[in-house]
């Protein structure tokens, strides 16, 4: 128990507001909406590609180096996903463009049904990771589904 000093709450939150209350809660969420405009900008992300296979890597390291008791067969679980998000990455970058959008957003939005996976059995990567990990996908995914349409 800590005491604010600027409230006779002890935990110092009888001030909070709705907005700040559901900005601690929700932290990776907000992340997850900043960094996509940032990794737009940034460059890093041009062709969407290299994201796809890159966010399955990672899930594959962190669950190894993350090691925890009991977590040995979802690690094993992180190859298949590493090799399915790769098959569609190079699928996608054999074809034309307007139909490699959509591959590539399929693929953006299956990394986020495995983000809500690891989510919800915490396992891994950390909770906060795969929530902020979940908004990013799926907004890519949209941001490409809207160009093939343009």
């Amino acid at each position: 128990m800590t005491l604010d000093p600027y409230t006779s709450d002890p935990d110092g939150r009888a001030d909070e507001g709705p907005a700040h209350s559901l900005l601690r809660r929700r932290w990776p969420t907000v992340a997850g909406i900043v960094s996509v405009p940032a990794l737009l900008l940034s460059g890093l992300f041009d062709d969407f590609v290299d994201g796809v296979v890159f966010a399955a890597v990672l899930y594959l390291a962190w669950g190894v180096l993350r090691h925890r008791p009991g977590q040995g067969a979802w690690v094993l679980w992180q190859i298949p996903g590493v090799l399915l998000f790769g098959a569609a990455t190079l699928w996608a970058v054999s074809i034309d463009e307007p139909a490699a959008k959509y591959v590539l957003a399929a693929g953006w939005l299956g990394h986020a049904a495995w983000d809500v996976v690891h989510f919800r059995a915490d396992r891994v990567v950390a909770r906060w990771w795969s929530e902020w990990c979940l908004v990013l996908d799926v907004l890519l995914a949209a941001i490409l589904v809207i160009d093939a349409n343009l």
